[in-house]
């Protein structure tokens, strides 16, 4: 068992396929994150479930993965999510800090989708600062897990 702490975001933006790059569509990801005290002091790593919806691909799903945050700044999202299709992809996200535009840089997580290894879609998920700030401090509690 670990100790950590327990927080809970929204997060919602657009995506768009590579073979359709004119045509944006809806995304709204909403995450719980456990941030074990070990294991994120030790590696960076912490455990991210929720629900994914995505505007003609998800309807809606629960996603199981992991984020990392390096000590570059940047932050990685990796998960799996089975589509309204039945077929299985793979999202990975990142968020890097930009010293000159911090405020901007931590609002945004551009991220892709893949199925198989082939890159498929392009997302933007974008939190204003002010609602994701609240969000986590209002959601945070201790959990042993």
């Amino acid at each position: 068992m670990a100790l950590g702490l327990v927080l809970q975001q929204t997060l919602d933006g657009t995506y768009h396929r590579l073979s359709e790059p004119g045509e944006e569509r809806a995304v709204r990801l909403r995450i719980e994150s456990f941030l074990g005290v070990r294991r994120l002091v030790r590696s960076g790593d912490f455990a991210l479930s929720g629900d994914l919806e995505m505007e003609g691909l998800v309807s809606g799903t629960r996603i199981q993965g992991s984020s990392r945050i390096h000590r570059t700044g940047k932050a990685t999202y990796d998960f799996r999510f089975t589509g309204d299709d039945g077929r299985e992809r793979r999202f990975h996200g990142e968020s890097e800090v930009d010293p000159l535009r911090p405020k901007v840089s931590l609002e945004r997580i551009f991220g892709r989708i893949f199925e198989d290894d082939e890159e498929v879609a392009r997302v933007l998920l974008r939190n204003p600062l002010e609602r994701s700030l609240s969000q986590l401090l209002t959601s945070a509690r201790p959990r042993w897990q």
